[in-house]
């Protein structure tokens, strides 16, 4: 998703955030930390992703800055960096993870009171700009997914402004899913609709072959492919149920 005007316009803030991360590399509990533990490559090649991403957001290339801050974090996680990687990911309209970087950052590092007051005002108007999703699906029991990640039936979840995807899968039934495109600030509710499977239970292998043992007499055979050692039917899509 490309910045908006709200992004490109708080820009000039960014970069003097940025810039003045990179030069001046102030020292806090965590950094002395992973100082003591990393080891010198990893902080040789943490430093190097910095620099790039700095060189990057100077220029606003916003997503691939944020994965030089990404990976400068993973090699060498230095409080400072969440900075630059929240500055990076509000730039690119991730206000989830720009807000929880960003918060993550005040706690740690307790910067001057002027940096505090500037951060924590984008992460206010990040949170007024959040959506809030709602996936109430029609089957009980049903396991939920918002991007991939799992969602609680009925949670109201806040959400980045922009396209989603809801999921939603239960025994019985083919996978729904649905693509959500939510406006900032907005309040969604989506009733997902789940169908039953065709064919439904005599549709599968193994209800036949029970059924085939258990005219023939086998009882014992019957119980094996009803236990929970029998083999689950996955399909070419790899969704796994057990008999």
């Amino acid at each position: 998703m490309r910045p908006g005007p709200l992004h490109q316009a708080s820009c000039t803030l960014a970069l003097l955030l940025v810039g003045a991360s990179a030069r001046a590399q102030s020292v806090d509990a965590r950094g002395l930390m992973a100082a003591q533990t990393a080891p010198a490559g990893d902080e040789a090649r943490a430093r190097e992703a910095f620099e790039r991403g700095v060189g990057l957001a100077e220029q606003l290339q916003w997503s691939e800055a944020a994965e030089a801050f990404e990976e400068s974090y993973r090699r060498y996680p230095r409080v400072a960096t969440l900075r630059n990687l929240g500055l990076a990911h509000r730039a690119l309209g991730r206000f989830t993870s720009a807000i929880d970087e960003l918060g993550r950052f005040l706690r740690e590092a307790r910067p001057a009171e002027g940096v505090r007051q500037q951060l924590q005002g984008l992460i206010d108007d990040m949170r007024v700009q959040l959506a809030t999703l709602t996936v109430v699906p029609s089957v009980d029991g049903a396991a939920l997914t918002l991007d991939g990640a799992a969602l609680s039936p009925g949670e109201a979840r806040e959400a980045d402004p922009g396209d989603h995807v809801v999921g939603a899968t239960a025994d019985g039934y083919a996978r729904a899913a649905q693509a959500v495109r939510l406006a900032r600030g907005e309040r969604r509710r989506v009733d997902l609709v789940l169908q039953r499977a065709e064919g439904g239970i005599a549709s599968r292998w193994w209800f036949w072959t029970v059924v085939g043992v258990a005219v023939a007499g086998a009882a014992t055979a019957t119980v094996l492919l009803l236990s929970e050692e029998a083999p689950p039917n996955c399909g070419s899509l790899q969704l796994c149920l057990s008999p």
